[in-house]
């Protein structure tokens, strides 16, 4: 799936698709990489059952 990071919390980021807002945390490969998520970005993430997710990638910034 794919939305909009809205909020990040210590470590949860609250990620919006469509009407829906998903409670998500980072996958491990941006610590390795050193990246952070940040609001406003487009990511991509997989939902859980539990309305949970991970998210899986970034997409290109248009500003930061």
């Amino acid at each position: 799936m794919e939305g909009r990071l809205l909020k990040a919390i210590s470590g949860f980021f609250y990620t919006e698709c469509g009407n829906t807002v998903y409670e998500c945390k980072a996958s491990g490969v941006f610590r390795k990489e050193k990246k952070t998520p940040l609001a406003g970005d487009i990511v991509t993430f997989d939902v859980l059952p539990d309305q949970k997710g991970y998210i899986t990638g970034i997409l290109p910034r248009k500003t930061s």
